[in-house]
């Protein structure tokens, strides 16, 4: 009658000690399904977040670039201003007119400079470009302001035929400055300076 008690208890410890391993394993397997949902919904949240930050990028890129594109055309019609007031001045004999052409030419000027200000530009640029010029210029110390306008429309994937009149340059210019650039960076000829300029 012992042994059978003893052989009883034995059989019930051994089934205890089964279904404590069976739990066990699904506490185990249920775990690492619920941390496998949470790193689903993990790379999921990020994956929305990436392509919203990169939308956002997109659109505060295209805004940049239409911004400069118009400041491009406004100088351009400035200049056309400039040039005809010149002439203008140059014919009239009345001094009033003459005085009222020349404060109108002081005031286009003006108006030039302040479009012409690299500071403000390179502020709105780095926040839409997470601190490019910033990381720029710590990368590369060596490289000049020019350099740096270069680089930024470089990075706004501009053509050397737009960049030409925001550095007011000709296109050749753009072509020699994009050649000095390239050496100070010590890049090889077959390298392409907009892709590196998109991964600095």
């Amino acid at each position: 009658i012992l042994g059978f008690f003893a052989w009883l208890l034995f059989r019930q410890i051994q089934k205890f000690e089964h279904e404590k391993t069976q739990l066990r394993v699904k506490h185990q397997e249920k775990q690492a399904e619920q941390q496998r949902e949470v790193e689903q919904s993990k790379a999921a949240l990020t994956d929305i977040l990436n392509e919203k930050l990169e939308t956002e990028i997109k659109f505060k890129n295209q805004e940049l670039a239409s911004a400069t594109m118009h400041l491009v055309q406004k100088g351009e019609i400035l200049l056309t201003v400039q040039e005809a007031l010149d002439r203008i001045l140059e014919k009239s004999t009345n001094p009033g007119v003459k005085k009222d052409i020349q404060q109108l030419l002081n005031l286009l000027n003006s108006d030039t400079k302040l479009d012409e200000d690299w500071e403000q530009f390179a502020f709105h640029f780095d926040q839409v470009h997470v601190d490019f010029l910033k990381r720029l210029r710590e990368q590369f110390p060596q490289l000049s302001l020019n350099d740096h306008k270069l680089s930024a429309y470089l990075r706004m994937n501009l053509s050397t035929k737009e960049i030409a009149p925001l550095m007011n340059i000709s296109v050749r210019g753009v072509e020699a400055s994009r050649y000095r650039l390239r050496k100070k960076l010590g890049l090889p000829n077959d390298a392409n300076l907009t892709e590196f300029m998109m991964e600095v």
